[in-house]
């Protein structure tokens, strides 16, 4: 601080000794001009603007207007001669100078020949510069102050017209083809069976590439008109058994080829239920499941859910799945809580797969990503069954049709027969499971034994009728 104290009391004394100019102030005080510029600008030191340097008269800047105005120069190349400067700095001088280049329309001044040529061409700013190895931003200067930016723009326009006209010959050129090659392939497929027939037909018929694969079609449009001709009822699941094609895809298939469905004839779809499913159904309404993920843990039927939803509640749900591996592959909730359920019953990844009737990707997936997937599960399983204690992603087939309310009943049952004997060794779990076997077969009628309700358990009728008689059940017949 005391130097540059020091270098600003020097300069006003030198200005006040009568120094009225900056070299005059150097050579006075033995400073550098740079450092009396810098004070200046600073503000630490000021120097009367009538004693001020000015510019001489002729500057650049009216030597720039003289060729312009008085000489009618047009032309960037003259210009940069006569004043011995390049292009660049002759921008940079008139932008200073306060004169505007582009409103004389001046004739542009080419010197860097592998730019020009790009230019001429109408390539993009990067494929100009590349010509150079300059970046496009680089590029763009120098059409601009080499009096070219109109001069490219119109080549540009014409170089896309032109790519225009070629893409849309190039087209109606395939496009004339592929109608020979579909005359073709109808042609070739009237000699063939009406599978393959109506195979071509759908996706020929089709405005854009369909991701379905032509053999799948073929095979599934076999199968259909096989139990066709047999006059079998089959579903469209079962002709897309074992194909990489979704039951959705074969029935537009169907449609577009009018043909009907092998369905059984149309039945009453209304859910005969009682109530407490019914309101499981409203409570699973805004749950991230979708309508089949719905009615596979409740043990309902489909079809039934979706007419419920539909025309009971009015409620449109949409399709929704973990992840999608196909056009007919899709790991759904319902399908990663058989496959965990699968897991914890300890079956090998191979059997898995056999069991759940997927893929090995699907099951590797959702065994891979099973912390991620299994508190969802948990968490809609909990949110159907409110008054039930959820632990694991999924919920046993016999559990899915006891109500809450025989919960507590089946509990009493359990500890009343404990209490009889406390040194049985069946666990808690066999009677509670034993008990909703009981409930189950009572409710639907389906004619179990006393040798089927034990098998359940692994014990033998005469247990199964010792546990009915302890806590004061019917016997099944």
């Amino acid at each position: 601080m005391a130097l540059k104290d020091e270098r600003i009391q020097l300069i006003n004394d030198a200005i006040a000794d009568g120094c009225t100019t900056v070299r005059a102030i150097s050579e006075r005080t033995g400073l550098r001009l740079g450092i009396i510029y810098y004070y200046r600008e600073r503000g630490y030191i000021t120097i009367p603007a009538q004693d001020r340097i000015g510019r001489p008269k002729n500057t650049p800047g009216s030597y720039i207007r003289h060729l312009l105005e008085g000489n009618g120069e047009r032309s960037l190349e003259v210009l940069c001669q006569t004043l011995r400067i390049g292009v660049d700095r002759l921008w940079e001088t008139a932008r200073i100078e306060g004169i505007d280049l582009s409103l004389y329309e001046l004739k542009p001044y080419r010197f860097r020949p592998a730019m020009d040529a790009a230019i001429d061409v109408g390539l993009s700013l990067e494929e100009v510069g590349a010509t150079e190895n300059v970046v496009g931003e680089r590029a763009r200067q120098y059409i601009v102050r080499s009096g070219q930016q109109d001069y490219w723009k119109c080549r540009k326009r014409v170089r896309k017209d032109e790519n225009v006209r070629e893409v849309h010959e190039r087209y109606t050129v395939r496009g004339s083809l592929v109608s020979l090659l579909q005359e073709r392939m109808v042609a070739l497929a009237a000699e063939e069976d009406i599978a393959t027939q109506q195979a071509w037909h759908y996706l020929l018929s089709k405005r854009r590439r369909s991701q379905v694969k032509f053999s799948e079609i073929q095979a599934a449009l076999q199968q259909y008109h096989t139990a066709k001709g047999q006059s079998n009822r089959i579903s469209l699941k079962q002709l897309t058994e074992g194909l990489d094609l979704h039951p959705v895809s074969l029935r537009r298939v169907l449609r577009n080829n009018d043909e009907e469905t092998l369905h059984s004839p149309q039945q009453d779809r209304r859910i005969r239920s009682s109530e407490w499913k019914k309101e499981q159904l409203k409570h699973a309404v805004d749950l991230p499941l979708s309508t089949f993920d719905i009615a596979f843990f409740l043990g309902l039927k489909y079809p039934n859910v979706a007419s419920y939803y539909n025309h009971s509640l009015n409620v449109k749900r949409g399709h929704l799945w973990l992840k999608q591996f196909s056009s007919a592959r899709r790991l759904t909730y319902c399908c990663a809580s058989q496959i965990y359920e699968a897991a914890d019953a300890g079956f090998a990844f191979e059997d898995i797969v056999s069991i759940v009737e997927t893929v090995p990707d699907v099951v590797a997936y959702a065994l891979n990503h099973r912390d991620e997937i299994q508190p969802q599960i948990i968490n809609s399983l909990r949110e159907l069954y409110p008054k039930r204690r959820i632990t694991q992603p999924y919920i046993l087939e016999g559990e899915k049709h006891i109500e809450d309310t025989n919960l507590a009943q089946i509990a009493r049952w359990t500890h009343t027969y404990q209490f009889a004997y406390p040194r049985s060794h069946l666990t808690r779990e066999q009677l509670a499971l034993f008990f909703r076997l009981y409930l189950f077969s009572e409710k639907h009628n389906t004619n179990a034994s006393l040798h089927d309700l034990g098998e359940g358990i692994n014990v033998s009728a005469q247990t199964a009728r010792k546990i009915l008689r302890t806590v004061d059940l019917d016997l099944l017949t």
